[in-house]
């Protein structure tokens, strides 16, 4: 049975942990932090391109033109060590805290009889 190409296997979980811990040391005192709550991933045969993005309101649909904020355009080695990487924090994450839901209609909580909206 073929293995499920969406999950990375142990040997590049290891691989993505190795080239951490290699540059552990990274400088990042001039770094700019910045949110954004979507992203499109685009690609090329040759490279993965994201485009980062804040929508303000993502529960509306809107002809407004959203700005790319930032952009990173990876080789398809980087992209797999990178969703390699970002496999293994997000099951950590639902380790401890539990799923992640991504429908935001099952994360609203309708609030109990009685209390008011």
């Amino acid at each position: 049975m073929p293995e499920d190409a969406s999950q990375p296997d142990e040997a590049q979980r290891e691989a993505a942990q190795q080239l951490a811990q290699r540059l552990s040391n990274l400088e990042d005192s001039g770094v700019v932090g910045s949110y954004a709550n979507f992203v499109r991933v685009t690609g090329s045969p040759e490279e993965v391109v994201l485009d980062f993005c804040l929508v303000p309101n993502p529960a509306e649909r809107t002809d407004e033109k959203i700005e790319i904020q930032n952009r990173v355009v990876l080789s398809y080695f980087g992209a797999k060590r990178l969703f390699a990487a970002l496999h293994q924090t997000i099951g950590r994450h639902e380790q401890r805290f539990g799923v992640v839901e991504l429908d935001v209609r099952k994360r609203l909580i309708a609030p109990a009889e009685g209390e008011s909206a």
